[in-house]
């Protein structure tokens, strides 16, 4: 099963919104499900740094998962 992919656009929040309606129209075009965890906000310098501890704690998570679905092969 492919690994679901997790990115961060930075950049105004119309231009994101239009991006996300071209990139779930080509993920739905092959077949493939967008599915958009939190819609585009301004968020404060904090929730930029709460949001960037999240994302690195994630990353972490996923190396840790990859590493044992490998030991386990």
């Amino acid at each position: 099963m492919p690994s679901k992919k997790h990115y961060l656009l930075t950049t105004g929040i119309e231009s994101l919104n239009k991006a996300i309606d071209v990139i779930n129209s080509v993920i739905t075009k092959y077949g493939g499900v967008c599915d958009v965890s939190m819609a585009p906000k301004a968020v404060t310098a904090t929730e930029d740094a709460e949001l960037q501890a999240l994302l690195e704690r994630k990353e972490m998570e996923n190396a840790m998962e990859s590493d044992e679905e490998s030991d386990e092969e």
